[in-house]
This record gives structure tokens, C-alpha cells and sequence, in this order.
């Protein structure tokens, strides 16, 4: 008879511990899946954006960033499934009185920097054409409107939370904290009124476990703008033209 009471036991715990199968989403987290598919679905519409932008790292890594603000364009991705954007950026490194202004970008074959103080264009097909600023274009840059499946990986993420309400810029935000299976933590802001990113979190822990983060806000959007081609590298006049790379 104990032995049978045993075994009832052991199955109810086990059945209990199915209901409580991690894999299945709360409510909390069907809203934010909800959410984001709302913006995977906004991301995807978007062929051509127009945005200011705003970085810049906190606590220890504001060591190993820079503040960076400025106009960025971004299209559809190329054939070669790479981004086609244009930033023009002002760059501050912390400590740094000198502030570095800068346009880059690409068609999404071509890479290209223009650099007003050298008076020069420098334009070739790999990316390290851009120098040492190469990683600060990117910095500014959100993929998600160029890449053909938005926030498909984040869909995938092991772990989605509606935090709540937000106001980014003076737009109503759904507060969307998200845990990628390698631990990636990052924090999405998305606009209630069209669904479209307007900042993002990206959360980092160092050796000694002190929290960090980059943050980039977006303000000002405008989908399909009128400008012409902007992911072409015009070549001032006075400016000189090289594929060598920058400096």
C-alpha cells in the first residue's frame, strides 16, 4: 500500500512539473510575443527609413565607446544580403574634447567613407575601406529595417517579458526585455502607434560582474523619404576619390 502511494505521489509531482513546462509561454509572455511580431510585421513593410540617432555606452563601457549622434538612412538589404545605409555622424570618445564628423555607408556591394577634414572619398568593395570609424557606423544602424525577417531571432529568444509603458522621445512605448539563448540580454522599445523600434538596451557584464550597457534612440523617423540616391558616395567638389582605405 506504500509503495502504491509512493508511485501516486511521484506521478502527480511529475505531471505537475510537465504543467510547469519552461517552453510554455506565461501570459506575460505571449503579450510580448504578441508585441513583437507587431513589429516584425511593422519592420518588414519598411523598405526605406530615415532617422536621428543617438549612442552611447554607460558605466565601464563608455571606456570602449563612443557617443555618436546623427542622420541615418537605411534600405532594404542587397542581393549580397547586406545592408544598404547611410550615416552622418559625429563622434565623441569619452575624455575626448574632439568631436569627428563623418559619412559612410553603403549600397550593399559598395562601401564608401567621406571624410570632410582629409577632403577625401574613400570607396571600395570591402568594408574595411572605412577605417578605424568602420564599427561606429554600425553602431547606429538598426538592421531589423533592412533584413527580409526581422527580429526573427529574437522571436527565437529564450526568454520574452512585456516589461510595461515607456515614453522614448515623446512616442508611447511597449517595454519588451528579451534573453537570447546565449544570455544576450537586451531591452526593446517599440512605438505603440506604428510599431516601429524607437530604442534599444543592449545589457553586458564584465569579469567582475558590474552591468553595462549601449543605448541607441531613435527620434525623428520618416519611412520612404525623398532623397536621392543616398547610399551612393557623391564625391564633393575639391574632394579626391581612392580606394585606399582610411585611416
Amino acid at each position: 500500500m506504500t509503495r502504491i502511494m509512493t508511485l501516486v505521489l511521484s506521478l502527480c509531482l511529475w505531471s505537475g512539473t510537465l504543467a510547469e513546462d519552461p517552453g510554455k509561454d506565461s501570459p506575460q509572455n505571449e503579450e510580448a510575443r504578441a508585441v513583437l511580431a507587431k513589429a516584425a510585421e511593422a519592420a518588414a513593410a519598411v523598405k526605406f527609413i530615415q532617422y536621428q540617432a543617438d549612442y552611447k555606452g554607460t558605466d565601464w563601457i563608455a571606456q570602449f565607446v563612443p557617443a555618436i549622434e546623427g542622420n541615418v538612412v537605411v534600405g532594404d538589404q542587397s542581393k549580397w544580403n547586406l545592408d544598404r545605409f547611410r550615416s552622418e555622424i559625429k563622434i565623441k570618445a569619452k575624455d575626448s574634447d574632439e568631436v569627428i564628423e563623418l559619412t559612410g555607408g553603403s549600397d550593399g556591394e559598395v562601401f564608401f567613407l567621406i571624410d570632410a577634414k582629409t577632403r577625401m572619398v574613400h570607396e571600395d568593395m570591402d568594408p574595411v575601406v572605412m577605417g578605424t570609424h568602420s564599427r561606429n557606423f554600425q553602431r547606429v544602424v538598426v538592421s531589423a529595417f533592412a533584413a527580409p525577417k526581422p527580429f526573427e531571432e529574437e522571436q527565437k529568444a529564450k526568454s520574452l517579458e512585456l516589461k510595461g509603458t515607456a515614453e522614448v522621445g515623446g512616442v508611447a512605448c511597449d517595454e519588451i526585455a528579451i534573453t537570447a539563448a546565449d544570455g544576450q540580454r537586451t531591452i526593446w522599445y517599440f512605438a505603440k502607434s506604428d510599431h516601429l523600434p524607437r530604442r534599444v538596451v543592449r545589457i553586458y557584464t564584465n569579469d567582475e560582474g558590474k552591468e553595462a550597457t549601449t543605448d541607441l534612440t531613435l527620434t525623428s523617423l520618416v519611412v520612404n523619404p525623398r532623397i536621392e540616391n543616398p547610399f551612393k558616395a557623391e564625391v564633393p567638389p575639391g574632394f579626391t576619390k581612392t580606394d585606399e582605405f582610411a585611416p
